[in-house]
């Protein structure tokens, strides 16, 4: 048990390295091997995409009309595996890097402390804007930029674990997002123009990272959004032309920091709550950690 806790340690430790060093864009001479996939559309009338990355750079945008998906893929041991099916008028796409095979896993398990084989692979993932599309997403250690902007998203669910990533809603999202769940591990998350997704519940918890989240855009519905931050450190960047409700449960040991609002026990209203035809009612959870709540 200690051995594996240590090992467990040795790891987290490697891994945080590696993110916070130059290994982005470093050298690719050992790579084994490059894979494309192209799926046009078809009758589908809706998409379910699932993403599994274990390691590597990720980078999610938009596909060209008339395309599904489009995959790029460059791996140094483990092809990626993706599927696609359609099922009555839904399409379903998944995405696998770094997956290991049935027997692979059943093999005995030797922990390789090197950081040589980190960051190995890289995905540049383009989905179709046509159709309405529920994702879901689970990233180990990634180095990412994801535009889903456009994206015409009803259902988010996303893992992300010690991982770098930024993720940007440039353009509104045409659909309602009726869930978007986000559970960020160690690492640093950057989530911007949130406003733009179009989400009527969001739910974010936050392990012992660094975590933005930027509420610019356009709010074209009212929001409700839920974050819980274990020990890590938030800053939220809040709109300050609709109506915005902070209640705040935290303890002694978490460093809050906001102004320029109304207080009543521990809720925080800015001056046009009650008074616009969207708004963004926020709870927030925190234990150890800094807060800073900004108004943009």
């Amino acid at each position: 048990m200690k051995s594996r806790l240590l090992q467990t340690y040795l790891m987290v430790a490697l891994l945080s390295t590696a993110l916070s060093g130059g290994l982005y864009g470093g050298d690719t001479s050992h790579r084994a091997g490059k894979l494309s996939r192209v799926f046009k559309r078809g009758p589908e009338q809706a998409l379910s995409v699932d993403l599994r990355i274990g390691t590597g750079h990720l980078d999610v945008g938009v596909a060209d009309p008339g395309v599904l998906f489009k995959g790029d893929f460059l791996y140094k041991s483990i092809p990626p595996q993706i599927a696609h099916e359609l099922v009555g008028n839904k399409a379903r796409i998944s995405i696998r890097v770094g997956s290991k095979t049935r027997k692979e896993k059943e093999e005995p398990e030797n922990v390789d402390f090197s950081l040589s084989g980190l960051f190995k692979d890289e995905s540049i993932l383009r989905f179709t804007s046509e159709i309405p599309i529920t994702m879901t997403m689970r990233l180990g250690a990634v180095k990412g930029f994801l535009e889903l902007g456009g994206l015409r998203l009803q259902s988010v669910s996303m893992e992300v674990g010690v991982s770098q990533c930024l993720v940007n809603f440039a353009q509104p999202n045409p659909e309602t997002l009726s869930l978007f769940n986000v559970e960020a591990g160690v690492g640093k998350l950057e989530m911007l123009n949130l406003a733009n997704a179009g989400f009527q519940h969001l739910v974010f918890k936050g392990g012992m990272g660094s975590y933005v989240l930027d509420f610019g855009g356009e709010l074209v519905r009212s929001g409700e959004v839920d974050i819980e931050v274990g020990m890590g450190s938030l800053t939220l960047y809040l709109p300050e032309e609709v109506g915005v409700r902070v209640e705040v449960d935290k303890n002694l040991f978490t460093a809050l920091n906001i102004d320029d609002v109304y207080k009543k026990g521990n809720v925080y209203y800015n001056n046009h709550w009650g008074k616009t035809s969207q708004q963004l009612d926020v709870h927030l959870e925190a234990g150890f950690g800094k807060i800073d709540i900004i108004w943009k």
